[in-house]
């Protein structure tokens, strides 16, 4: 199963960014290869996006930072921030949060993956009312 997701990933990947076949790689994604885009510390009551270091997307846009204590907080220009917690699940980190968006309280699902093993690609996947969507992202330290 792991490695039909692998495959399924790649093959995703290859299509939506119009990659040639031989500039993917494929790895197994253990928990350690995530350390690198988490903050050494617990969340902070007021983090602040210019300290510590981020997952940005500037196209949709939205910043997310990681805690070593399996929370996060996000910026979304267009709906403010907040946070959720996350956690490692199957090769990806599942990052969950809730929100009001008017009078309906909102799950928000990203799926975060790396897809070079030194971290110099990565991808964030979630749903939102356009439907599926998913972003390369980068890390700002």
């Amino acid at each position: 199963m792991k490695y039909l997701s692998v495959i399924i990933l790649s093959l995703f990947l290859f299509i939506s960014c119009g990659k040639k076949k031989s500039e993917l790689i494929l790895f197994e994604k253990d928990e350690a290869d995530y350390t690198q885009f988490i903050n050494q510390k617990p969340k902070p009551n007021q983090p602040n996006l210019s300290l510590d270091k981020r997952i940005v997307n500037n196209d949709y846009p939205i910043e997310i930072a990681l805690y070593s204590d399996g929370k996060f907080f996000y910026n979304l220009p267009n709906l403010g921030e907040g946070e959720g917690t996350f956690q490692y699940e199957n090769g990806v980190l599942k990052l969950v949060a809730e929100r009001k968006i008017l009078t309906f309280d909102v799950e928000m699902n990203y799926t975060f993956t790396i897809t070079r093993k030194d971290g110099s690609q990565s991808l964030l996947k979630f749903r939102d009312r356009r439907g599926n969507q998913a972003y390369s992202t980068s890390l700002t330290e």
